[in-house]
């Protein structure tokens, strides 16, 4: 736990962002390992699009601290796909991908998508 730091007081990111590199550096972690989104997968309605979360933090966390993060299918739930979020520490982009292709050949998790039969709108014009 980082307390007590030298940057107590300043901006609450950047302490944040410097205790968890050191923390990291601490274990020696390659990466942090989450889900890519904290609540089930809906189906896409054909008319409405996807029902995402207006909450872009869900999604960037990563970004906005300011590390590398890579997204992957890792199988199923209820017909729809459940994803793994990996998160590593700065300039890990290439141990995360090994990480990341690593799991996908040994999960074999990803499914092509499947798609709705094209709609014929020649006659309804």
């Amino acid at each position: 736990m980082c307390r007590g730091n030298s940057t107590e007081g300043s901006n609450p990111s950047l302490s944040a962002s410097l205790c968890a590199r050191t923390t990291d550096r601490a274990h020696h972690l390659d990466c942090i390992v989450g889900s890519t989104l904290p609540l089930a997968a809906s189906v896409s309605d054909p008319v409405n699009g996807d029902s995402l979360p207006d909450s872009p933090e869900l999604l960037s966390y990563a970004a906005m601290a300011g590390y590398p993060s890579i997204n992957l299918p890792v199988g199923f739930m209820f017909g729809l796909p459940v994803g793994l979020c990996l998160v590593g520490p700065a300039w890990s982009e290439q141990t995360l991908i090994k990480i990341a292709y690593a799991t996908e050949q040994a999960t074999k998790a990803r499914k092509p998508p499947r798609f709705l039969p094209t709609v014929n709108l020649d006659n309804s014009l």
